[in-house]
């Protein structure tokens, strides 16, 4: 299993990433998704870590301290898989330089907002990243995670996926 990881390509983690949102919310019928890592370390071993946060700020603490743990234990890759928010921009609804995008005009605060599993799979060289939107039934229940085109078109960057690149 330990051989199996280590020569693992990013594409596969980010398919194991997809499925293990599928299994907890869909198969096993969980009410939401812990924000989870899964860490490869150069030894071969690997391990599986859950990061609850409660704002922007406790998530950035959260992910200082797994990137510490990350430097300590030699990960040499990494996928990361939660629950969020996703909406369209519209040119000119955020700085392209900066990429900041005013709090008012976050997918959060979208009316047309969807709820959605992102994930994204790094090593030291690239990230790359996979969107699932969450279809739920009339009671709420979530019954379905289904690949989004999102994922395809868009190049999406995150300082989550540059924690082996610092």
């Amino acid at each position: 299993m330990l051989w199996t990881l280590m020569n693992t390509n990013l594409e596969s983690l980010l398919e194991l990433a997809g499925k293990h949102a599928r299994i907890v919310l869909v198969e096993m019928g969980f009410p939401e998704l812990l924000p989870s890592w899964l860490l490869i370390n150069a030894d071969g071993t690997c391990h599986i870590v859950g990061t609850p946060w409660q704002d922007e700020r406790d998530k950035e603490r959260q992910v200082k301290r797994l990137a510490l743990r990350m430097r300590r234990e030699h990960t040499v890759a990494y996928s990361f898989v939660c629950e969020a928010w996703s909406a369209w921009l519209d040119p000119g609804e955020y700085d392209p330089e900066t990429g900041e995008i005013p709090e008012a005009l976050r997918a959060r605060n979208r009316p047309n907002r969807r709820e959605v599993v992102t994930a994204l799979a790094a090593d030291k060289t690239r990230a790359i990243y996979g969107t699932w939107e969450i279809q739920r039934d009339w009671e709420g229940k979530i019954v379905k995670l289904v690949p989004d085109d999102m994922s395809e078109i868009t190049t999406s960057s995150s300082w989550m996926a540059e924690l082996l690149m610092r």
